[in-house]
């Protein structure tokens, strides 16, 4: 009797567990409507030959029970500008795809788009169907492609340096985009011209070098733009997506007008060299470039990094970088009129190095080598939310017979520096007062009870940074209010 109950009981469990499986097996068995997270996924505009970042939706089952997808296809397959991973495979195709009750996967979508020659964007489409028990339905992707000049690296095999070069007199033209791809260089007797309206987009570690000249003279409504290639909005104003405009020692001097210079690692680097002897950064040498209502913003490093240059910069907007907005190092000639300097922490930036720095040495090896200072700022803006201690550093090493002047003059400034003491370096300058910005992260211009208005000293300048005429006094920094 004990045995045929053991057996019964061994019986029982082997039923319930093979009803169970059974039951664990079964899958919705209707005709279903699976969810999606969207019905179009669409891509911002995509540069041809140049893939886009990746995007995705979901595919949800909606149900208490186990649901079997047929299948997942990409309908242009192979000959499709796009390309699929699905549930973690990267595969155009899949099919039997089980989901759990209430589960999701995931489809991941990446395009590049071919070229077609022509100069306005064009829209490409495919679709995902997506096949349950008979039941077939869809997601859209679309994308916008955009025909691009092409500057692309190739190997150089004299210096091991994937680089392009510009031509001995180059024109880079406004009826579409240019995409430098690699290392730029205009070479020692080559000049470039960016026609006004050019937008020039940089991919990731993307430089321009110049060794000879440049001209980037735009207008208000048809400005230069520099910026990274990637358009989708989450990089709208993230630093770091590309090099930086690079001014070598010995260039022939070079222009910038109503440029537009962002999210890059610098914006502008004036001065350097691949010499490690400081016999070789001289007065001699030094790159003159000329800044006339340029916007430089959202920099991983610095807005102008100037190491024994001469800038002159008149009505620009420097602002919003993870260092120093300027850098003004190893001495050099500077002349800033009616600039507006800023530095704000944001969800892209943190603001906590001096907004304004100026030294007048530089080290070689072990030593430290002093060059002259001149540096003019009149009629600016040097402000930022950090330490007032903090925000201008002056930095200087004593030397015998190296010049270091300065002077700020009716210009806004924060600092905890003794201005009134010292009053041939500040002239008729207010201090810690807050310019009343429209907005410290994205607009420059001034409210209407900013103490800037009608402040500053008159000048030949005779209009502001949007080419609005500069009436009775000027208003302190790049922009007059009205």
């Amino acid at each position: 009797m004990m045995k045929h109950t053991i057996k019964f009981f061994i019986v029982s469990i082997l039923l319930i567990a093979f009803f169970s499986a059974c039951k664990k097996d079964k899958f919705f068995s209707g005709t279903p409507t699976i969810n999606f997270s969207t019905d179009t996924l669409s891509f911002d505009t995509v540069f041809t030959t140049i893939g886009s970042t990746t995007g995705y939706f979901k595919i949800y089952n909606p149900y208490n029970q186990r649901l079997k997808i047929n299948s997942i296809v990409l309908e242009g397959g192979s000959a499709s500008m796009f390309r699929l991973n699905i549930d973690g495979v990267s595969t155009n195709s899949a099919t039997d795809i089980e989901m759990e009750a209430h589960d999701s996967i995931y489809v991941f979508v990446a395009v590049t788009v071919n070229p077609n020659n022509a100069n306005n964007p064009m829209v490409v489409y495919d679709r995902v169907k997506i096949n349950t028990n008979n039941n077939s339905q869809q997601v859209v992707l679309q994308a916008y492609g955009q025909d691009v000049y092409l500057h692309k690296q190739k190997h150089d095999l004299f210096n091991q340096l994937d680089t392009f070069h510009v031509g001995v007199t180059e024109i880079w033209k406004n009826d579409k985009p240019h995409l430098v791809f690699g290392i730029g260089v205009v070479d020692k007797n080559s000049n470039l011209t960016i026609q006004q309206g050019a937008k020039i987009y940089l991919h990731k570690n993307s430089y321009l070098y110049v060794y000879g000249g440049l001209s980037a003279l735009g207008t208000k409504t048809d400005s230069i733009v520099f910026q990274g290639d990637r358009l989708e909005h989450y990089y709208d104003e993230l630093p770091g997506q590309w090099g930086g405009l690079v001014f070598i020692r010995g260039c022939q001097p070079c222009s910038l007008k109503h440029c537009i210079i962002k999210n890059g690692n610098d914006g502008i680097i004036a001065g350097s060299s691949s010499s490690s002897t400081a016999s070789d950064y001289n007065t001699l040498n030094k790159p003159q470039i000329s800044l006339d209502k340029c916007l430089i913003k959202n920099c991983e490093e610095s807005a102008v990094f100037s190491f024994l240059a001469d800038i002159t910069a008149t009505n620009c907007v420097f602002f919003n970088c993870n260092k120093n907005v300027l850098q003004l190092l190893f001495g050099g000639t500077n002349k800033f009129t009616n600039c507006t300097i800023a530095n704000f922490t944001s969800s892209n930036i943190q603001h906590n190095d001096a907004t304004l720095r100026i030294s007048n040495w530089a080290a070689f090896g072990s030593t430290a080598i002093l060059a002259p200072v001149d540096a003019n700022f009149t009629n600016c803006i040097v402000y930022g939310t950090i330490d007032k201690n903090k925000e201008i550093v002056i930095d200087q090493d004593q030397g015998v017979g190296v010049t270091y002047n300065y002077v700020f003059e009716n210009c806004m400034l924060r600092t905890d520096i003794a201005t009134t003491s010292a009053p041939t370096h500040f002239i008729n300058c207010m201090v810690n007062n807050d310019p009343l910005f429209k907005s410290n992260y994205a607009d420059m211009h001034l409210l209407i009870n900013s103490p800037a208005i009608d402040a500053g000293k008159t000048v030949s300048i005779i209009d502001d940074a949007d080419d609005y005429n500069r009436n009775g006094l000027p208003d302190i920094g790049a922009y007059e209010f009205h």
